[in-house]
């Protein structure tokens, strides 16, 4: 029974911890797209800025 209650207990923490994930992230976006900031873009993560002839954006 002790195994019972430590798995039920990772999972509801577990569940709390992913709902203070998407708080954050909404607090985050909402002034994005509500007008309330305005920055300029930036290319995502990781990406590489375009280079002709590069193997990836051949025309």
């Amino acid at each position: 029974m002790k195994m019972a209650s430590a798995c039920a207990l990772a999972i509801m923490s577990g569940i709390g911890f992913l709902f203070g994930i998407q708080k954050s992230l909404r607090a985050f976006l909402n002034p994005l797209f509500t007008g309330g900031v305005t920055l300029p873009l930036l290319p995502a993560y990781g990406s590489r800025p375009y280079r002709r002839g590069s193997w990836a954006f051949r025309e």
